[in-house]
């Protein structure tokens, strides 16, 4: 696609309006520009910002400067560089403009604190023998689950297994990070730290 419609494109779709148009030849934008400049006038619109704009070419601004000249739009272009290209130096001499530097415009700040290195985790990538794990998968695999109150804990002999505090943290770090599903996190956390089965 021509890069000229291409913007043209852009600037309809951001009016709100269906992009590609029919009823046209394809390849000619001049419609898609007249259309854009119809519905800028026809609407409260009063600024356009177009970012990226050290990658205009020469044709292309001087199509966004006539959009501007034909509905009074007030124009923002954002250049990712410092410094602008030639051409865009020397098209602004010829029109009312104001060029603002980003530090200019924000305001100052305190410079962030930098931010503290993460922990080490001794037991990343290892793997954790639990035996609360092993006892719940001891007691789904028996029977069907009654349905009725299910024994506690400490009825059927388990109790909170003990856990150092680098295991623990390395266990919640991944029931945290391993799985997006909740309540699959959360079976496996009370199985984790209660001992006890999910039935």
């Amino acid at each position: 696609m021509d890069a000229a419609l291409a913007l043209a494109y852009d600037i309809l779709a951001a009016l709100g309006k269906p992009v590609p148009l029919t009823g046209y030849r394809p390849a000619d934008p001049a419609p898609a520009w007249s259309l854009a400049a119809a519905w800028i006038l026809a609407t409260p619109i009063t600024h356009l910002t177009l970012l990226r704009a050290h990658l205009l070419t020469l044709h292309r601004f001087k199509d966004l400067l006539t959009l501007r000249r034909r509905t009074g739009i007030r124009l923002t272009l954002v250049c990712h560089r410092r410094k602008m290209r030639p051409f865009l130096e020397r098209e602004l001499r010829q029109v009312e403009h104001h060029i603002a530097e980003a530090s200019a415009l924000l305001p100052e700040t305190e410079p962030a604190p930098l931010s503290p290195l993460p922990t080490a985790r001794p037991l990343a990538n290892r793997w954790i023998s639990l035996p609360a794990l092993t006892t719940l998968k001891a007691f789904d695999e028996a029977t069907g689950p009654c349905h009725c109150a299910a024994p506690t804990a400490t009825d059927r002999d388990c109790f909170p297994p003990v856990m150092p505090p680098v295991t623990e943290a390395e266990v919640a770090w991944r029931l945290h990070r391993a799985s997006a599903h909740p309540h699959l996190a959360a079976q496996l956390a009370t199985a984790t730290f209660t001992a006890a089965s999910t039935t």
